[in-house]
């Protein structure tokens, strides 16, 4: 019996959804300490058993499923999802349980050398984005590099639930997080995020984006965040998250929001974070703080669901410098 520990991710936003370059997608994401998943792996004599509920469960499954046959490993696997997170929020809860039960499956087996990033493409995973594979594999800030667009490549504007035939994105910039960095997340409990056919609808209306602000959002990429966290700045790096609320595919996701969700934003500036954003689809807020605010920014945001009638967690987490583990 092997236990696997992943993470969970803060998917800042995608940089290029116009393509004009040959390439397309291209994301920006950080690595969380809280919060994680947790699933206990053991053989069995057949089959796959997955104790736990809803798609981190179903997911799981299918993953365990795929890697016994594809690894032609005899006998079958007990899962046991041990914790989770929620689903369609904005944390990456997706990718995190299929790569934990493919790992676990290949652990409790003895298979002692396998690939993160060759299993994520078996299982279908990083298509778009490859910030959930890549925070799985070694955590960190990380800039992945989009896929070759068009002929030859990904063809099409689509989510990564619908681009399971592309392998994930190369990374191409990966830095530590300054350990006193903190990131306050409010998840209301409000309309979860856009996935499946909507997803694959929203990005059909709205691609291809404005070149113009794709090339502003690189510009806040290149200049402003990778040098912010190499050198330890986080309001620089709070301002840059800021203003890429207002640019490109993030300002396509952050206008289908609930009006909760941009007022959590406002609120966590107005309560001294650095800056304010929306993860992925939603409806997960976060706050860029330091240690020393970002107990304050918390307090808020608790005040203001709870003021507003809304139900939701908000949680404190610092970034996380590595990848999964296993225990075992």
């Amino acid at each position: 019996m092997v236990v696997v520990r992943s993470v969970s991710r803060l998917h800042v936003t995608l940089i290029d959804l116009h393509g004009g370059l040959g390439r397309v997608d291209g994301s920006v994401g950080v690595t969380l300490e809280e919060p994680w998943m947790e699933f206990e792996v053991e053989r069995a004599e057949d089959g796959v058993e997955v104790v736990g509920k809803g798609e981190v469960a179903e997911k799981a499954e299918r993953a365990a499923r795929v890697v016994l046959e594809e690894f032609g490993l005899e006998g079958g696997a007990r899962v046991v999802v041990r914790r989770s997170y929620p689903e369609h929020v904005g944390l990456g809860s997706g990718t995190q349980a299929t790569l934990s039960a493919a790992v676990g499956v290949l652990e409790a087996f003895g298979v002692e050398e396998y690939d993160v990033r060759e299993l994520a493409d078996l299982l279908g995973r990083g298509g778009t984005s490859g910030i959930g594979v890549a925070a799985f594999e070694g955590g960190g800030f990380i800039v992945d590099g989009g896929h070759r667009f068009g002929e030859g490549g990904k063809e099409g504007f689509k989510p990564s639930s619908a681009s399971g035939e592309v392998p994930p994105a190369p990374v191409v910039a990966r830095l530590d997080v300054p350990e006193d960095w903190r990131f306050v997340l409010a998840i209301p409990e409000v309309r979860r995020g856009a996935h499946g056919d909507e997803e694959v609808d929203i990005f059909r209306r709205y691609c291809p984006v404005p070149a113009r602000e794709v090339e502003r959002v690189c510009r806040l990429v290149l200049m402003v965040m990778l040098p912010a966290v190499a050198e330890g700045d986080a309001e620089a790096f709070g301002r840059a998250v800021d203003e890429v609320q207002e640019l490109g595919f993030k300002r396509v996701e952050v206008g289908l929001q609930d009006e909760v969700v941009r007022e959590l934003m406002e609120v966590a500036r107005g309560a001294g974070a650095y800056g304010a954003g929306l993860s992925s689809f939603g409806p997960t807020v976060y706050a860029v703080c330091d240690s020393a605010s970002a107990g304050d920014v918390a307090r808020e945001l608790e005040r203001f669901l709870k003021e507003r009638g809304v139900g939701g967690e908000v949680i404190v987490s610092g970034p996380r410098n590595e990848g999964f583990e296993v225990r075992g």
